[in-house]
């Protein structure tokens, strides 16, 4: 078993990886950039904002998932999508 293991281990690990990645998979995105322009919290005033509609694949069904981010959050989100290209890149 050990054996086969060191033999095959790339090659299961990138399949490993490739059924993980296909249980959720991002079929759509849509966004809206906003900037506040009325609130009771003046700091808030003129904060810019992203709406973000993903919609993911699970299984036979799609589900839509609502994310609203501030600009630093968004670019925090973007270099983890980045990344996470980076990754499947790598095992395919």
């Amino acid at each position: 078993l050990n054996t086969d293991w060191g033999e095959h281990h790339a090659a299961l690990s990138r399949l490993a990886v490739r059924q993980t990645l296909m249980v959720n998979q991002l079929v759509d995105m849509e966004w809206k950039f906003g900037v506040t322009v009325g609130t009771s919290e003046i700091q808030k005033v003129g904060n810019i904002f992203l709406q973000l509609k993903l919609v993911v694949r699970r299984g036979n069904s799609t589900e839509n998932v609502y994310m609203e981010l501030t600009l630093p959050q968004f670019y925090n989100f973007l270099h983890e999508m980045e990344r996470a290209k980076a990754s499947m890149e790598c095992f395919s």
